[in-house]
């Protein structure tokens, strides 16, 4: 694939869309997120510029992540990316042994592995999206998984967001999220917990640099992966997706700092005090209170012993 060179919104496959896409360095949320989340040493062992990087091995969970996110968009999964199991597969018993020699040629020809149940679980999930009053809705009239690209006038960085889903009119930009519990209080958590702020965020600057539009709001479709699949929609907070911004315009600086320096350091070059959490520091004196009433007579009494010897 050439590389791209200008600023626009391309249909570009996944895999080369978290690669080395552009004729120069370029950072998606996940890289932003892992910078700040973690630290630049944790980006740069799996970056596709690093040539010693990390091969990142893909989870069950993953892949059926990109598959429901694929069926939302698309209405089916393509025997061309996706490889079945069949019901009860078990690769270690002889009457799976030609299941077994299927899956390894899918594996080989790069594609995705889904189980059986959950394959299952996709059907059902797309049955409960269907009766959600708003879900569907939201990703009707538009384009699924286009490529924003666009060159960051600051650091000089290729910038990359790539949202599931872009309605034509742009006015609200759905995302598609799984989770073990939509519930108000776990996903909201799970904002914060995982940078889908700094996702949205990066995602509305690239639809306002390449469109000329603002987005109004930022919604997230939720569904849970177990039944009853219950379906929550929300609508990112205003001040988070401020926070989003602040934490882009952060997580860009310190990735063009690293490339410039070639120091991609981890948590803090310097030593860090260590101190148990405030929350558990105030139990263990309440807990230890006699005891600590001791250890403090007994350094007093050395002090004092001290200061006289020394007198």
């Amino acid at each position: 694939m050439k590389k791209i060179s200008a600023n626009g919104i391309y249909d570009i496959p996944m895999d080369d869309y978290h690669g080395d896409l552009c004729v120069g360095p370029s950072v998606s949320s996940s890289g932003i997120r892992e910078i700040l989340s973690k630290s630049p040493a944790h980006y740069w062992a799996t970056s596709p510029f690093n040539p010693n990087r990390v091969e990142e091995e893909t989870s069950d969970a993953f892949n059926f992540g990109k598959a429901i996110a694929d069926w939302l968009a698309y209405g089916e999964l393509s025997a061309d990316k996706y490889h079945i199991l069949p019901k009860g597969y078990h690769g270690a018993k002889k009457k799976w042994f030609d299941a077994r020699d299927a899956k390894r040629e899918a594996e080989a020809a790069g594609k995705v592995i889904i189980k059986y149940d959950h394959m299952d679980d996709i059907k059902k999930m797309q049955t409960a999206l269907e009766v959600h009053p708003y879900a569907t809705a939201a990703f009707k009239g538009g384009h699924p998984e286009k490529s924003y690209i666009w060159l960051d006038k600051e650091t000089g960085l290729w910038m990359k967001a790539r949202p599931d889903y872009s309605p034509h009119a742009l006015k609200i930009i759905p995302d598609y999220k799984t989770a073990a519990s939509a519930h108000p209080e776990d996903f909201c958590r799970d904002v914060g917990k995982y940078g889908y702020h700094i996702q949205a965020a990066l995602a509305m600057e690239g639809i306002e640099v390449l469109t000329g539009k603002t987005p109004k709001s930022f919604i997230y479709v939720v569904q849970e992966k177990s039944a009853p699949y219950v379906v929550q929609v929300y609508d990112l907070d205003a001040d988070d997706l401020e926070l989003g911004r602040a934490m882009v315009l952060r997580g860009k600086r310190i990735f063009a700092e690293c490339l410039k320096s070639g120091n991609w350091p981890g948590y803090s070059d310097r030593p860090i005090s260590a101190s148990i959490p405030m929350w558990k520091h105030g139990q263990l004196i309440q807990e230890y209170e006699s005891e600590i009433y001791e250890v403090r007579k007994q350094n007093d009494r050395e002090e004092t012993e001290n200061i006289l010897a020394a007198g």
